[in-house]
Formats: structure tokens, sequence, C-alpha cells
């Protein structure tokens, strides 16, 4: 990818993401449609950075950036926010598999216990932090479990494999776990903008994160290759 389609890409990616937080902070929350029209427009420009970026596309990248993207649309335009958790979930297995393709043998078998361990701390949060489930009930139950799958293949990731890019992919979904914390009180708790602003200004930073490390580990990765051949 050329200079100038990146720094094009770059800007659409900061433009657009700049535009959907004015609209959550400006847009009333009745007005739901509208409010979040703009969401899949900064995970577009990754996927199309990624895809330009990229010299050998992870399909399991693809579908993950392509599942968040449908689970906005669901969420938003259809209001159907029990399967969008689903979806989102989905999506954070994608990672995972792609993940666990390079994850040590070592570290496959301690899956369990760190697995355990995330799952509890997630059921402190679903059992004392989200009192309002409504219909989403199982969807956040299926949400939480993907989400702690996923924070323990990446802590084991970057426990035998300490390179930076697995440092950046263990810290961004971290970013996303606190994110996602306080979207669920303002959804499931209490309404308030300046909430959502913090939520979803640190949900659009680790999608650009991830886009970040995916095209780091797949240098690294290239380059041991290389050395390897």
């Amino acid at each position: 990818m050329n200079l100038i389609t990146k720094i094009v890409l770059l800007l659409g990616f900061i433009g657009s993401s700049a535009l959907y937080l004015y609209m959550i902070g400006t847009v009333d929350p009745s007005n739901d449609i509208l409010r979040n029209s703009t969401k899949p427009l900064p995970v577009i420009f990754l996927l199309l950075l990624y895809s330009f970026e990229s010299k050998k596309i992870d399909p399991f990248i693809i579908s993950m950036f392509l599942l968040i993207m449908i689970a906005d649309i669901v969420s938003s335009a259809l209001d159907m926010f029990w399967l969008a958790i689903v979806i989102y979930g989905v999506a954070n297995l994608m990672l995972v598999k792609m993940m666990y393709e390079t994850l040590s043998n070592k570290g496959k078998k301690e899956i369990p216990v760190y697995f355990g361990v995330s799952v509890i701390l997630f059921l402190i949060v679903f059992v004392f932090v989200i009192q309002d489930k409504g219909d989403c009930y199982f969807s956040i139950l299926f949400y939480g479990l993907t989400v702690s799958l996923l924070f323990t293949i990446a802590l084991l990731n970057y426990k035998y494999k300490m390179i930076f890019a697995n440092g950046l992919l263990f810290f961004t979904i971290g970013v996303r776990v606190i994110s996602d914390c306080i979207y669920a009180v303002v959804i499931f708790n209490i309404s308030n903008v300046y909430y959502d602003l913090v939520s979803l200004s640190i949900w659009v930073i680790s999608c650009f994160l991830f886009y970040k490390s995916f095209i780091l580990r797949e240098k690294h990765f290239n380059f041991n290759q290389s050395l390897n051949e």
C-alpha cells in the first residue's frame, strides 16, 4: 500500500470516528438509529487499511471486522441488541481461533485454569454490575464467555511469546473489556451521555489498536518464516 492511500484511509478513520462520537454526544438517545448510523464507518476504514497493508490476509481477521459491522447494523437499524451481542461474541471467537493457531503447547494446557479465573471475574460483573438484563440475559452470558476465552488466549499468547505485537494485542483486548464494562453500565443500568462517550471513545481506540497489532503480528511471523527458509 502506497503512502498516499494509507494517509487517506487513516484520515477517513479519524474523520469517521470523530463524526460518530459527535453523533453520540449530540443526537437524542431516543433516536438510536440516527445516533448510531455512522458507527460502522470507522471499522470499514480499518478493514480497508488492513486489507491493503496485509501481505497475507487472515480470513479470521476479515470475518471479525465484518461481524462487528453486521452487529452494529443489527443493533441500531433493526433494534435487536440481543442478537448484536451474540454476533459480537462470534467475532470474539474469530480472534480466538486466529490466536490459538500460534499458541504454544504449554499455553494450550493452561487454558482451563486461566479461563476459569476469567469466567469468575466476568460472573462478578454479570451478577453485581449488570442489573437490568432484560431479554439479553443469555446473549450477555454468551458474550461474556467468549470475552473470557479471548482474554485467556491473548494472555497465554503473550506469556509464552513476549513479542510487542502479542503484548499490544493483549493490551487492546484489556482496553476493549474496560470499554464493554462501562458500556454495560450505560445500557443496562443508567443512561448517561458522558459514559457513552467515554466507553465508545475507548472502543474506537481499541479498534485501531486491533488493526495495528494484526499488522505487527503478521510482520513478525513473516520475518521469522523468511529466516527459516
